[in-house]
């Protein structure tokens, strides 16, 4: 029969780090005797090492992070003779029941301007970014870190949340995109984006978690599934979609797409496609216009009572091609 801790077990037990931690403070302070007033207090070398190797990552990354911007041209909507006001279609002001009162007028579009990040893939022009970063625009504007400003040709896919913009540009500083299928949950991971439209932004944190699916949309034209994708405690906001998730060597191993939050800014619960699913669709992109997905062509039901007796088994499934 397992034994109460008395209290004397319990004050050994806590007393251990509390001697450790005396120690620490004794041995730091007579540290800081020896040191004289004006001399600086410099972290260890790890410490150093870890700083130097997310500077790099940040100089190595920023210039092929880049600013969408989704323009959405409001539309004119013809509207009945009822509403009144405003001007008929010869430009005289509209009189209600009176003859040409039909007239138009410029509403605001189903849905507005949006931005959102993205980043360059080839050097030949061709940028990464969100499916839903896209959706819907008239124009898209791509700014590069270093002020150029480009229109772009979009190719879309609805399915995996991903799109391509190509721009008319040469030698653009593009990212790697790393083997997603080899990171692990706790190492460490970056994202870059414009969160809030704060352009040239970078967080940090880890991997956090692998293969979540979830789904964002309930309807079943605007609904999406998104299967395996990472989890990172990176901070991750509005703004941030289509943005690169990278490891310590500033290899890209998402795109980041969503968050989990009760408040729509980050709640350290973020998740992105993982390049590996990126590549496929980049690569069908350029070279098709749209993505081909295979399927078995295999129909499964439960079989009937006539053919359970037919074939002699109490329960089963009937497979059709």
């Amino acid at each position: 029969m397992p034994q109460v801790p008395t209290k004397s077990n319990i004050i050994r037990r806590t007393s251990v780090p509390v001697v450790f931690a005396l120690g620490a403070i004794t041995a730091l302070s007579f540290r800081g005797n020896a040191i004289s007033p004006g001399s600086p207090v410099l972290p260890p070398p790890q410490a150093l090492e870890a700083q130097t190797a997310s500077e790099q990552v940040a100089e190595k990354l920023r210039p092929s992070v880049v600013f969408i911007e989704s323009l959405v041209k409001a539309r004119p909507v013809a509207q009945t003779p009822q509403d009144g006001g405003g001007e008929n279609l010869f430009g005289f002001p509209s009189v209600p029941g009176a003859p040409g009162s039909l007239r138009f007028r410029m509403v605001p579009p189903p849905r507005g301007n949006a931005s959102g990040s993205g980043v360059i893939v080839r050097s030949d022009g061709y940028i990464l970014t969100n499916d839903h970063v896209v959706e819907g625009a008239d124009k898209v504007r791509v700014k590069l870190l270093d002020g150029r400003t480009f229109y772009g040709k979009v190719m879309r896919d609805f399915k995996s949340d991903l799109a391509l913009i190509k721009v008319d540009a040469t030698n653009l500083p593009a990212a790697e995109l790393a083997d997603s299928d080899r990171v692990k949950v706790g190492q460490w991971a970056a994202a870059f984006g414009s969160p809030f439209g704060l352009t040239d932004t970078m967080t940090s944190g880890i991997i956090s978690s692998l293969h979540r699916n979830q789904q964002i949309g309930s309807r079943a034209n605007d609904a999406r599934y998104y299967s395996s994708l990472l989890q990172t405690d990176a901070s991750v906001n509005p703004g941030n979609s289509g943005g690169p998730l990278v490891d310590l060597y500033g290899r890209v191993v998402g795109i980041n797409v969503a968050i989990e939050s009760p408040s729509g800014a980050s709640a350290g619960i973020g998740f992105a496609i993982p390049a590996n699913t990126a590549k496929y669709v980049m690569e069908q992109l350029i070279t098709n216009g749209s993505v081909t997905r295979g399927f078995l062509g295999l129909s499964p039901r439960s079989l009937e009572y006539s053919e359970r007796a037919q074939y002699k088994v109490e329960a089963g499934a009937l497979v059709t091609s």
